[in-house]
């Protein structure tokens, strides 16, 4: 195992989190770059690496909040080992189902940090920051998955005609 894609994704986690989070988000909703990148390695590789991968992004993206450590750190790795074990009784080729775990597990993750936040107004919270952030992130992530698939895409399509 190369540890060195993952240390470079902590760093991003931690200079999203300090540099970016504030300019990225409007209203109150904001992009859950931590959990998108633990939702995609739980898609792509095995139980272990995935449940530690999962507790660093969380220990790494509640530094500034260090009260909730321990339940960041317990959910995040709940629902990548969720998507982990889940993701066999999906067809992990098709879009649709990678995007539909991706919004649910963001969304998931950013219920659950209302609640370990006790924020006033739940249900109000919910729809406007846990399903606000999830659409977001969603948006975002739906781009950067139709970019890449046109680009590779693109680039078959000539390999295949040079043979």
């Amino acid at each position: 195992m190369n540890a060195i894609p993952y240390l470079l994704m902590l760093i991003l986690v931690a200079a999203f989190q300090a540099l970016l989070r504030p300019f990225s988000s409007f209203f109150g909703i904001s992009i859950n770059l931590p959990m998108l990148l633990v939702l995609m390695v739980a898609w792509r590789k095995t139980e272990l690496l995935t449940l530690w991968f999962a507790c660093g992004v969380a220990i790494v993206a509640s530094a500034g909040t260090p009260l909730t450590m321990g339940w960041q750190v317990l959910f995040t790795a709940a629902i990548a080992v969720a998507v982990f074990y889940g993701k066999g009784r999906l067809n992990a080729d098709s879009l649709a189902a990678q995007l539909s775990v991706l919004f649910a597990g963001v969304f998931v993750h950013n219920a659950c940090t209302l609640v370990i936040e006790r924020a006033d107004n739940l249900p109000y919270q919910l729809w406007r920051t846990a399903m606000g952030g999830a659409v977001y992130t969603l948006a975002l992530v739906a781009v950067v998955f139709y970019l890449r698939d046109y680009i590779l895409g693109l680039t078959r399509k000539q390999a295949a005609s040079e043979r």
